[in-house]
């Protein structure tokens, strides 16, 4: 099983825009440069991605860039707990704090004790995540070349990411699964991603025992800007 850190994964964190990667970023007209974020400000953090994300600097907004936002904002739970809705129902819930169409949008996750998400692809999008409650582990798998075909998925990495940690994946790095280990508390973890891919278009989840795969829309969510049943 191969390490996170591998040369080709260091490659991708530095090179955000290579064109091998995902989609690139959109981009608009320059306006001004991002404000000072302060480190427990998640409204800061916020507008910082956001404009990032929606003007053209120079040079260029990179991932090490967009990494660099999210890892420096501490966690605190009084900033982002209007965000976190609990379903005991469900694995985990999908929770909308900001979005700008077609160029966005981040969501908060709030992981049930011992629940995990299936394995998935991030529909050509960028994805960072951040984690601000518990821990959470995330297992890598090889893309099937024949779906339902190969037998169980094959796992290329495992790593346990623990509060304020951020990491990187898009679908030339393979598919990923999250977990969270904790029997009997909840995780929560702030998720970018852009373009919006798989609201637009939805993903592809596999099956870890067969690799079957099948589409799922992505275009719902547990709650809108901290309200339910938006």
């Amino acid at each position: 099983m191969s390490h996170f850190l591998t040369a080709s994964y260091a490659h991708y964190l530095l090179d955000f825009h290579s064109p091998s990667i995902a989609t690139p970023l959109p981009r608009v007209l320059p306006t001004t440069r991002p404000r000072e974020q302060n480190e427990n400000d998640f409204d800061g953090l916020i507008a910082n991605l956001t404009q990032t994300l929606t003007t053209t600097l120079s040079p260029t907004p990179t991932l090490p860039v967009l990494h660099q936002l999210m890892k420096s904002y501490t966690s605190n739970p009084a900033h982002w707990s209007k965000f976190a809705h609990i379903d005991p129902s469900k694995q985990y819930t999908r929770n909308l704090v900001h979005s700008v169409p077609g160029v966005f949008n981040l969501l908060l996750l709030v992981w049930n004790p011992g629940k995990e998400s299936p394995a998935h692809d991030h529909a050509n999008a960028h994805c960072l995540m951040k984690i601000l409650k518990g821990n959470l582990i995330e297992s890598r798998f090889a893309i099937p070349s024949r779906p339902g075909e190969q037998g169980p998925l094959v796992q290329t990495a495992r790593k346990e990411f623990g509060l304020d940690q951020v990491t990187y994946m898009a679908d030339v790095l393979g598919l990923h699964a999250i977990s969270n280990p904790h029997p009997t508390e909840h995780a929560m973890s702030l998720h970018l991603y852009t373009p919006p891919n798989a609201a637009l278009r939805g993903c592809h989840v596999y099956d870890m025992h067969n690799g079957e795969v099948r589409h799922v829309r992505q275009d719902t969510y547990d709650s809108v800007g901290g309200r339910v049943g938006k």
